[in-house]
């Protein structure tokens, strides 16, 4: 019994330290793309924040902010950048693009989330 005891702990212990991030949500976030005349695909990815998960109706409006303005990047809740990459990639693979890689060409943080504008290669 004594000798299980230190192993059991050290169980424990392992089981509660290997939690890793917390996904993203799947409902925070808008993503839409375009194939433009000359083959090219650019895409838009915004991640709203778990604070400010939008009306369905007005995702469409949110998609595309008017304004370039924003808050001080930091400044909002941290949002792992992983996650968020691994998000957008799951959303391209869903569509079946961006196949040979793609380019983030603009980075704007949102109140409670950010946008990402992106171009496929190729």
């Amino acid at each position: 019994m004594l000798r299980t005891l230190p192993l059991l702990g050290l169980i424990l212990l392992t089981g509660c330290s290997s939690a890793g991030p917390k996904p993203l949500p799947e409902d925070n976030h808008a993503f839409s793309f375009d194939t433009g005349q000359d083959g090219e695909t650019e895409f838009v990815f915004t991640y709203f924040g778990e604070e400010a998960a939008p009306d369905p109706r007005l995702r469409r409006l949110q998609q595309r902010p008017t304004s370039d303005s924003g808050p001080v990047p930091g400044s909002g809740a941290y949002v792992d950048e992983h996650q968020l990459f691994l998000l957008l990639e799951r959303e391209l693979d869903a569509n079946e693009l961006c196949l040979d890689g793609y380019r983030i060409i603009k980075r704007r943080p949102t109140r409670h989330g950010i946008t990402m504008q992106g171009r496929c290669a190729g």
